[in-house]
């Protein structure tokens, strides 16, 4: 089976055909976008990562997403080939190598082959399809993570399969593992010069060992890249995503909520709550001297401070916009006027009293003094 997988660029949330002239220089809600396409079936698995359950782009979101794809969306394939494209941070690094290395001595695959496509020829099915999307996006309406699955089933249907992988709150609906942190526990070792090859090749029959080629019909290199009869089908731990800030919450609130439909507003765009900052306690007052006042007289309605638990409740504040400074008047440097500036401009003296003096002399040349 022969799958390609890639990311597109990020789409931005609230979505109107009829775009609103503020909204174009404002930052909405972040949606990413990650696809896998089946070439021979020609289906392609569109995963939607909403802002507040987003990890990066990494290699374990890369290998994640493509462990789930297996998981749920293979047809009991025993041999996969797969290409992308030439990122080193996302697909072309030896966590990739080693996730492949993992499938293959584990027995979930007799062969897997991951190839690299040659810079400048990097367009593919996942391109042709995000097409597709995009070109559907352009024409609808759309303010939640429901809404842009929607557009995605609709742009191809029967062919396109729309995954969210967590909502706008932050819930995660499809589990980001650490592979890293497993891969290095079980000490791999890298492959030598890893981007100068383009062809990875592992089999169950030589477990550990990757057979690497610059072209197909180069003669191929083989790397032991570890021990793996150790090696199990148990999964890494997860990464939990670490959602929104309150910034960034407070700014959605205060920028874009106006220009997201009632029955999305506090979906998209909540009022962002409480910050809960910690504060030392007071120390205890020694013998002999006067005690603190209670809190009661301490501070205003702002701040509640509680110096019992350490903590001090901030409530949300309304993020105001600071008011553009006017320009200064120019004055002039020969009159002193306001208003205008010694300059010329098309040869026109721009001071009038700079013109004036200069007129007089040429009219006194002309006066008869008979």
């Amino acid at each position: 089976m022969h799958q390609s997988f890639d990311f597109a660029q990020q789409v931005f949330l609230p979505q109107d055909s009829q775009q609103v002239g503020p909204l174009y220089f404002l930052c909405g809600y972040k949606v990413g976008l990650f696809g896998i396409a089946v070439e021979p079936l020609r289906k392609f698995v569109l995963y939607i990562i909403p802002e507040a359950a987003h990890c990066g782009k990494g290699s374990n979101v890369v290998i994640s997403l493509l462990h789930h794809f297996y998981t749920n969306f293979s047809v009991g394939e025993t041999d996969s080939l797969c290409h992308a494209d030439n990122c080193c941070g996302q697909n072309k690094n030896n966590f990739m190598m080693q996730y492949c290395l993992w499938r293959t001595a584990t027995g979930q695959n007799q062969s897997f082959q991951i190839s690299f496509m040659p810079v400048g020829h990097t367009k593919f099915w996942p391109d042709l399809l995000f097409g597709l999307f995009k070109k559907r996006w352009r024409r609808e309406q759309a303010s939640s993570v429901a809404d842009v699955q929607r557009i995605a089933r609709e742009c191809c249907p029967g062919n396109v399969f729309p995954v969210a992988v967590g909502d706008e709150a932050g819930h995660t609906f499809v589990p980001i593992y650490d592979w890293q942190s497993k891969f290095k526990a079980h000490g791999f070792h890298k492959i030598p010069e890893i981007k100068k090859f383009h062809h990875f090749f592992f089999t169950n029959q030589s477990p550990g060992i990757v057979s690497c080629k610059t072209s197909l019909n180069s003669d191929s290199v083989r790397f032991t890249v570890g021990e793996v009869s150790t090696l199990d089908k148990s999964l890494p731990n997860i990464i939990h995503p670490v959602g929104l800030s309150y910034a960034r919450k407070l700014y959605l609130y205060n920028s874009i909520r106006q220009y997201v439909p009632d029955d999305s507003k506090d979906t998209l765009c909540p009022l962002p709550c409480a910050v809960t900052a910690y504060v030392p306690p007071e120390p205890t007052a020694e013998p002999g001297t006067s005690m603190v006042q209670d809190a009661q007289n301490d501070d205003g309605p702002t701040n509640k401070d509680n110096r019992q638990t350490g903590t001090v409740q901030i409530e949300p504040f309304v993020f105001q916009t600071p008011e553009k400074k006017r320009r200064k008047t120019p004055t002039c440097s020969y009159c002193l006027q306001a208003g205008h500036r010694n300059q010329t401009i098309r040869g026109r003296l721009v001071c009038p009293k700079r013109r004036e003096d200069i007129m007089k002399p040429a009219t006194a040349d002309h006066v008869d003094t008979d």
